[in-house]
């Protein structure tokens, strides 16, 4: 995603450049919105990868599936940096994060079910299923916000309901 530096004339940099600004803004967000759930996926893809002590053909085509929706990302964020205040984008977006961290969380499971991971590796426990499934659940429940209430609220879901997630996931019965 390439953010869109306004082209002012100079003559009218003073007055018109707060107001441009505010389009920046949409961008930056999306941008870091991105980043930050990327690299939260990207975490959990080394994990997954950390406890395989072999590979099939089914798991390489799941993982080339994942790989794909990581690689369309750039459009709902470009779309979503642009369009914020519209509901699609931020629908199209979010489906793409549920379709991401699906496909994450079926990887892990298929490596699991086909005893692709190391002998020593216990199995996933309740506080790992719970953590694979609050990224898609919260996304999905962000498209109707989007649509029934307005699509700044729905982005703002994903915060708000990511950090409450991360405060109360920990908490939950250790060793499970």
């Amino acid at each position: 995603m390439a953010i869109d530096i306004p082209d002012i004339p100079e003559r009218l940099v003073s007055r018109d450049l707060p107001g441009a600004l505010d389009h920046i803004y949409g961008q930056l967000y999306s941008f870091f919105l991105s980043f930050a759930v990327i690299g939260s996926l990207w975490i959990r893809h080394h994990v997954v990868f950390g406890r395989i002590a072999r590979w099939d053909t089914g798991f390489v085509w799941i993982n080339m599936l994942l790989l794909a929706f990581v690689a369309v990302l750039p459009l709902p964020t470009e779309l979503l940096g642009r369009y914020s205040a519209e509901p699609a984008p931020v629908a199209i977006y979010a489906v793409n994060i549920v379709l991401i961290s699906l496909t994450l969380t079926a990887l892990h499971r298929y490596a699991e079910r086909r005893g692709l991971v190391r002998e020593a590796e216990p199995a996933l426990g309740r506080d790992d299923r719970i953590r694979g499934i609050t990224i898609p659940v919260l996304f999905a429940a962000s498209i109707p916000i989007a649509y029934l209430v307005d699509p700044e609220v729905a982005m703002w879901s994903w915060a708000v309901l990511g950090l409450a997630a991360r405060l109360v996931i920990p908490r939950l019965a250790p060793g499970d």
